[in-house]
């Protein structure tokens, strides 16, 4: 994909408040950048990457916390999590903030038809009613984690009563020849197309949200997709070790992934299993890739391309038995690094910027786009001007954080580094610091943050840290 700073218009369309551009946002779960149009060598996406040959590629795109709840959180009411204090999956937003305004309901308050089908909050208990114009729907008779395999359903069903922990006792992977919508996500690709067929016939224009689980765990989609990659070919993680003076803080266990049947209770990954791992992964995101192919292509049926701003967004990267990690749940690039795709109609396509961008942007940049005002609340900050020109002066900085037991590890991205304090949450003292070089280190192998030769930048960025922090708090 070339990188492009030229624009098609150079100041952006004029809206017409009788003409706004619907919305089609599309959500992966666990979806890290691994994607043709973000330079993967290996992976098959090719609707993803044409999605992207028509848009703008963010490539420096951030989430605030890399568990589903919260950052879907901070994507939907335009905060960070010391703003939401939403730190796990159950925590509803109107519980700790009840009268922000999220991005659906903003959207649905200046005219849009607002409706979503699977998972844009995390999950049913969460979601937020004032957001939609109608109930949301989901995949209807999935159930046992939507597993196909017969064996698999066999066994759970005949074992399941028994032992409530199904993942115990099931594989973390299922394969099976089947039609798409045998599982979740081809069914959710099939209710929204459903509705791009009554949505054109609307007067008020559409804010449809299609939320696919995959790849999140377990790693479960139709065998041709397993097909289209060569078993022996799948690569491995490249560092699969702590990093060297890694400090004495609380590590992820890869607990959710080792408590799946025939994982391994403790240590390393296999390579066999890390390998297999791999490619379910692999061909989930191509199943997704797929069912995102389906989308665009009703779009276009239906009429609704030229008026429709698309997004592709995963909701924070994942961590494939990099430092030993299968999972989330870390200040770590891969952990944090997420996917953001945006066409929109009258913008240049084909482009990627390299510019830090983070979730809490989103909200204010389609509320650009589509030529609403931004609410007061809003942390974020419009990307919408290096869409125009992709060379102008950007955040020197992205945020995230990650809740690990007592610590808090607020976490400062710049285009070279990553920075991290870990605070306690009772005492409020500096317990442990991480500094990656990535232009010398990629795969944050040391970290460089105890070394003398680097104190003073450890001192640069956690002033540049600790000053980004202040503007992540209530009432900032």
């Amino acid at each position: 994909m070339a990188i492009t700073s030229t624009l098609l218009n150079c100041t952006g369309p004029i809206i017409n408040k009788k003409k706004r551009p619907n919305i089609l946002f599309i959500s992966s779960d666990d979806l890290r950048p691994m994607l043709g149009c973000y330079g993967n060598p290996y992976i098959k996406t090719p609707n993803i990457d044409k999605l992207a040959s028509g848009g703008t590629v963010f490539l420096k795109n951030y989430c605030q916390y890399p568990l589903c709840g919260p950052s879907r959180s901070s994507l939907l009411t335009g905060l960070r999590p010391d703003a939401t204090q939403i730190f796990g999956n159950s925590t509803h937003i109107r519980e700790v903030v009840p009268d922000v305004i999220t991005l659906l309901q903003h959207f649905k308050q200046q005219g849009y038809h607002t409706l979503n089908y699977g998972k844009m909050y995390h999950d049913r208990n969460v979601d937020d009613a004032l957001s939609w114009s109608e109930p949301g729907l989901h995949a209807e008779g999935r159930h046992f984690g939507d597993y196909n395999n017969p064996e698999t359903l066999k066994m759970l069903e005949e074992t399941v009563g028994e032992d409530p922990t199904m993942e115990s006792i099931a594989p973390p992977t299922d394969s099976a020849d089947v039609p798409d919508n045998a599982y979740s996500d081809g069914q959710f690709a099939d209710m929204a197309i459903q509705a791009m067929e009554r949505l054109k016939r609307g007067t008020n224009p559409f804010f449809l949200s299609v939320g696919f689980v995959r790849p999140h765990l377990p790693f479960n989609c139709p065998k041709k997709y397993w097909d289209m990659y060569d078993p022996e070919k799948i690569p491995l993680a490249q560092n699969s070790d702590l990093p060297e003076y890694f400090p004495d803080i609380p590590v992820y266990t890869s607990w959710w992934m080792r408590h799946f049947k025939g994982m391994p209770a403790e240590g390393h990954f296999p390579e066999d299993v890390a390998r297999h791992l791999n490619h379910a992964y692999a061909a989930c995101v191509s199943f997704v890739d797929a069912q995102v192919g389906r989308l665009l292509d009703a779009l276009k049926e239906n009429g609704l391309e030229q008026n429709t701003i698309v997004v592709l967004w995963g909701d924070h990267g994942y961590l494939l038995d990099d430092h030993g990690i299968y999972g989330k749940h870390t200040n770590f690039e891969k952990a944090v690094h997420s996917p953001l795709i945006i066409r929109a109609p009258g913008y240049q396509g084909d482009q990627a910027i390299t510019g830090l961008t983070e979730f809490v942007d989103i909200y204010p940049s389609l509320c650009e786009l589509s030529g609403l005002a931004v609410p007061d609340h809003v942390q974020g900050k419009s990307f919408v001007p290096i869409m125009k020109d992709s060379d102008l002066p950007w955040k020197k900085g992205a945020f995230s954080q990650y809740l690990a037991g007592s610590l808090m590890g607020y976490s400062l991205r710049t285009k070279r580094y990553r920075y991290t304090e870990w605070i306690h949450q009772d005492t409020h003292e500096l317990t442990a610091t991480e500094l990656y070089d990535y232009q010398e280190d990629p795969h944050e192998e040391i970290n460089v943050a105890i070394l003398e030769s680097h104190e003073h930048l450890v001192k640069e960025l956690g002033e540049q840290l600790r000053a980004g922090l202040k503007g992540t708090l209530p009432g900032s």
